[in-house]
């Protein structure tokens, strides 16, 4: 299969809102970050579905389970081979299957990594975190180049579902988003914009908690092809790519970003 190949009817931008879209809805910049996820996985971007995640977290959870069963088998003292060959071959079934939804280089030049222990299983949901950013992105994307009759810019802002408020320098929060910039970075910085950020999924799911007083801002950092996907359906537990990230206070998924 052939990879998408996104054209676009581009005019000129001129809100710092339309001008943030603009730049992490680039098509080459999340080429680029797909190939980037695992260098093992063997697939054309753009066709790897939200089905095919899905599908592929369950036999994860699966391997998990066996995982669990191996141990409970071998923790028995009356154990046979037969029983422990039972779910090591169990183990290597769900290990192909998966390897059947994201086909893999490692298939070219010998054996595959078997999902037999909890690292192995952890690092391919990583990896499928990162690989459904990329599937959100690419469906907005792919949507966005089929409306030749709506502004690409106007028709992805609208599927992100997110309100974009421009921020002045005088805004109370601003004035602390600026302090905390020179603390870290010092001078050097130089701040074109700030926007305030309202995702319709966050503002939902957060709405009862608005007037508790125990809110704690979190500064956090991550990368501009990340962003189509935050805005869309919030935080994925463990962003690799984040720069700075809220696992100090526990490994949580965050819904909602407060700076």
């Amino acid at each position: 299969m052939s990879e998408i190949t996104l054209q676009f009817a581009e005019r000129k931008e001129e809100s710092l809102a339309r001008r943030t879209v603009q730049d992490i809805s680039d098509v080459k910049k999340l080429k680029c970050y797909a190939k980037q996820i695992d260098q093992s996985l063997s697939c054309p971007f753009g066709h790897i579905t939200e089905d095919a995640i899905g599908k592929a977290r369950d036999i994860l959870g699966a391997c998990e389970k066996n995982v669990q069963e191996l141990e409970k088998v071998l923790a028995k003292e009356n154990h046979t081979d037969a029983d422990v060959l039972k779910v090591l071959d169990a183990t290597r079934s769900l290990t192909s299957e998966f390897y059947n939804t994201f086909p893999s280089t490692e298939f070219e030049y010998g054996s595959v990594r078997i999902l037999e222990n909890l690292d192995e299983i952890n690092r391919a949901r990583e990896c499928l975190n990162r690989m459904s950013e990329v599937e959100v992105a690419t469906r907005l994307l792919t949507a966005s180049a089929y409306r030749k009759d709506v502004d690409r810019i106007s028709y992805i802002m609208e599927g992100l579902e997110c309100r974009f408020t421009e921020m002045t320098p005088l805004d109370a929060m601003s004035q602390k988003i600026l302090r905390f910039i020179y603390a870290t970075g010092g001078s050097c910085w130089k701040i074109k914009g700030i926007l305030a950020l309202t995702p319709r999924s966050a503002t939902i799911n957060f709405d009862k908690y608005c007037n508790d007083e125990n809110q704690m801002y979190l500064w956090h950092g991550t990368k501009a092809v990340n962003l189509m996907s935050i805005l869309k359906d919030g935080f994925l537990v463990n962003p690799p790519h984040s720069s700075i990230t809220g696992r100090l206070f526990g490994d949580v998924s965050h819904d909602l970003l407060r700076i």
